[in-house]
């Protein structure tokens, strides 16, 4: 599904399906990332 979208980035997360709530830190650095890389 991720290919579909044609993403800048993506990451694979040694974790559930619910990786918001069991990887927190790495999920906000991505969100992080993307926002630094879109905005000027």
């Amino acid at each position: 599904m991720a290919q579909r979208m044609n993403p800048r980035k993506t990451i694979e997360l040694d974790a559930s399906h619910a990786s918001l709530a069991s990887r927190p830190a790495e999920v906000c650095d991505l969100v992080e990332l993307a926002v630094r890389e879109t905005t000027g």
